[in-house]
């Protein structure tokens, strides 16, 4: 079994056998969604969506800071 660290609660968390690069989870003791970000060993860090879908296109107008 693999094991690693929330970096979010500072728990250990029991992994699957086989992880993924890129492979969401959720920490069992804290809830916190989490991604693999390295295999060997096994790291996990918090899960960050690339796009934000709140943000509005006119949010990033540099016309109104001329």
């Amino acid at each position: 079994m693999t094991m690693s660290v929330c970096p979010a609660c500072d728990e250990t968390i029991k992994l699957p056998v086989r992880v993924n690069l890129g492979q969401r989870l959720t920490c069992p003791h804290c809830d916190t969604e989490l991604e693999v970000i390295e295999l060997d060993p096994v790291e996990l860090d918090w899960a960050y969506d690339e796009f934000d879908d709140d943000l509005d296109d006119d949010d990033w107008d540099d016309d109104d800071n001329l």
